[in-house]
């Protein structure tokens, strides 16, 4: 008898599953490449992607991924459909960088 498995195809060892996603947690932090700029770069691809197609931005997620000596960025973003042409829009200009954190000041010690 033909076990499921076989049938439908083996599943990825769970050992497997967790080596790639320390491999990429080593690679992301070895690139120091905060969670905040991770976040803004799947954002923006997703805003630039959307006005090409439709896409799943809930399910959409993006990692920085090494191989050997590339380091690679790796976006999946899963499209529900393609915009015709005359849907198709331009993308809106960037968004601005966010302005920088004005540094901590130090209370001044009161004169008597």
């Amino acid at each position: 008898m033909v076990s499921l498995s076989r049938l439908f195809g083996r599943s990825e060892r769970s050992s497997e599953v967790a080596k790639d996603r320390l491999r990429r947690v080593v690679a992301q932090d070895r690139t120091n490449v905060s969670p905040a700029v991770m976040e803004g770069v799947r954002a923006e691809m997703v805003r630039v992607l959307s006005g090409y197609m439709e896409v799943d931005e809930q399910n959409s997620q993006i990692t920085i991924d090494s191989s050997g000596r590339s380091v690679n960025l790796v976006a999946t973003v899963p499209i529900r459909r393609v915009k015709r042409e005359s849907e198709a829009a331009e993308p809106a200009p960037p968004s601005p960088p966010p302005a920088p954190a004005a540094p901590a000041r130090r209370a001044k010690p009161r004169r008597k």
